[in-house]
């Protein structure tokens, strides 16, 4: 470990520079496997569907989301179903690990739509309650649990929602496979957002040391 990894890189947001340096290292990789992404060819599109510019690289932009989401929702069962630790409880390696792949892929996310002109108010803010409030408990080493907990719930439904979009884009809109994913989004949403996910935010809102912005973000799952 590097002697400055322990340094915080402000006082007004007390992040380690260890953890910067990681969150750093996961946007550089989700933004260069994007630009890998770019140069392959269209996966599974149908050979007489012609997609506008605009609707490949909302395409090819979902395939990363996928992979992204895929990892933090089979990454974040272990968590939740086997070790959702208790209010209070120290980062473990494993949990900030999920974190530093979660906030580097909502930078890069955030930045490619800042690039591709499709950023608004509202997604701006839904960013970056994600980014702060994900990362917020590396600054006190505490609370990384009721995150990665959160990304389970988050992520849950989202694998579905982006293959149904792309099914979309590939003039499948009518097709068994779109209408599958269609119920699969449902089923996924009401099991992860309304069963587990309010009770999740109650846990993590009672739990006297989360911070407010950790409270903030788990209340975010639910809109």
């Amino acid at each position: 470990m590097d002697k400055y990894d322990n340094i915080v890189i402000s006082e007004y947001y007390p992040l380690k520079v260890g953890d910067a340096k990681m969150i750093c290292a996961s946007f550089l990789f989700w933004t260069t496997l994007y630009n890998i992404v770019l140069l392959c060819p269209m996966p599974f599109k149908p050979a007489h569907k012609e997609l506008a510019k605009v609707d490949e690289l909302d395409v090819k932009n979902r395939i990363i989301s996928l992979i992204h989401g895929l990892t933090l929702l089979f990454g974040s069962v272990y968590t939740y179903y086997f070790m959702p630790g208790s209010c209070g409880d120290k980062n473990t390696q494993y949990d900030k690990n999920m974190i530093y792949c979660a906030v580097g892929y909502f930078l890069y996310d955030f930045f490619a739509m800042a690039y591709y002109g499709l950023l608004d108010r509202t997604m701006t803010i839904h960013h970056w309650i994600c980014i702060f409030g994900m990362s917020y408990p590396l600054t006190y080493n505490m609370s990384a649990n009721y995150i990665v907990m959160g990304m389970f719930v988050a992520e849950c439904s989202n694998p579905a929602m982006h293959l149904r979009q792309i099914l979309r884009h590939y003039g499948l809109r009518y097709s068994k496979a779109y209408e599958s994913m269609e119920i699969t989004f449902l089923m996924l949403y009401v099991f992860g957002r309304i069963l587990n996910g309010t009770s999740l935010v109650w846990l993590t809102c009672r739990c006297h040391e989360n911070a407010f912005i950790v409270k903030l973000c788990s209340v975010g799952l639910l809109l």
